[in-house]
């Protein structure tokens, strides 16, 4: 069951859900004992994950034309580990190297408020350990080292750790005077974050505002396409009624993938519509909002003083549909 789950993931998130593997050699590392790593029990069970990813990933590959092997695997898991993709990390060796430190500060915003209380934690665990807390900091230091190695960076990229993290700060929590009150506060924050602030923003994520236009308008043979939008978000909501392979296109693949018989649709950047030839009979539906999946550095005039603050991109987009 293990080597068969392991096979799933790796069809579902790619080859960061092979990164269980790596527990056992950690364990014994950070709690040495007598055990061995059976060498041939752990062949076969290769065997298995290759076998399970092969079942959906070889037809996957032919039915999209290599495109399985060469995007998902070669754009979205190779290239984002050696190149910063979609702004998600610092360009050059400098870059690199000041991003070692990015999920040292992510964490402590994105696991409030129990980041508060990882100090006294990790100083106990420096000082003193046993071989439960061991078992829980293995799978802890496994994400955190594989993604901060890799060069692009995400926020949401350790979240795998954090059951094991917070079973571990869970003592120092249990120790505070203060427990009660930071569980009432995170509770009514969250609840407020995700009833009240995703609805007031909601009407700028841009994917979603596409196909709430586009869907009515298309059907599940309609290929789907994008000219400088890569976000997945979009593929999430088209997906609904379509059956068709996304494509990324450029400018000058724009005109072939439109004119070949049957419905077809694409959302392209309004900065590159100069450079595609627009049918006169394809209804096009312009959208404008901010891609929150890609931030930047924007100035802005607080209190009569010209700062730079981060802020998601703005885009204006045009999905072009040929019925």
């Amino acid at each position: 069951m293990f080597y068969i789950s392991l096979g799933l993931g790796f069809l579902a998130k790619g080859p960061a859900a092979l990164l269980p593997a790596l527990f056992g050699p950690v364990q014994r590392f950070l709690s040495p004992s007598t055990r061995r790593i059976d060498v041939t029990s752990s062949l076969m069970g290769a065997l298995v994950v290759l076998f399970t990813i092969g079942i959906w990933g070889i037809p996957a590959l032919i039915a999209t034309g290599g495109q399985y092997l060469q995007v998902g695997l070669g754009k979205h898991v190779f290239q984002r580990s050696l190149h910063p993709m979609e702004s998600h990390g610092l360009p050059g060796v400098a870059g690199y190297l000041v991003s070692l430190l990015f999920y040292f500060f992510t964490t402590f915003f994105s696991f409030l408020p129990w980041s508060l209380f990882l100090p006294r934690c990790g100083k106990r665990l420096w000082l003193q350990r046993g071989a439960a807390e061991n078992y829980l900091l293995g799978p802890v230091l496994i994400v955190f080292s594989v993604f901060t190695i890799i060069q692009t960076k995400l926020p949401h990229y350790v979240l795998p750790a954090y059951p094991m993290l917070a079973t571990l700060v869970a003592r120092e929590v249990a120790e505070s005077k203060w427990r009660h009150i930071l569980l009432t506060s995170a509770i009514a924050a969250y609840f407020l974050i995700g009833l009240v602030g995703f609805r007031l923003i909601e009407p700028e994520f841009l994917s979603k505002s596409i196909a709430n236009e586009a869907l009515p308008l298309i059907n599940p043979e309609t290929r789907t396409a994008s000219i400088d939008y890569d976000e997945q978000s979009l593929i999430w909501y088209l997906r609904k009624k379509t059956l068709s392979f996304h494509r990324r296109l450029d400018p000058a693949g724009f005109a072939e993938f439109m004119t070949r018989p049957g419905s077809a649709l694409c959302v392209v950047d309004k900065a590159a519509l100069a450079r595609v030839h627009l049918d006169p009979r394809w209804e096009t539906i312009e959208s404008s909002g901010y891609n929150f999946a890609r931030w930047g550095l924007s100035p802005i005039t607080v209190l009569g003083v010209r700062i730079s603050l981060p802020t998601p991109q703005k885009l204006r987009l045009v999905t072009v549909i040929k019925e």
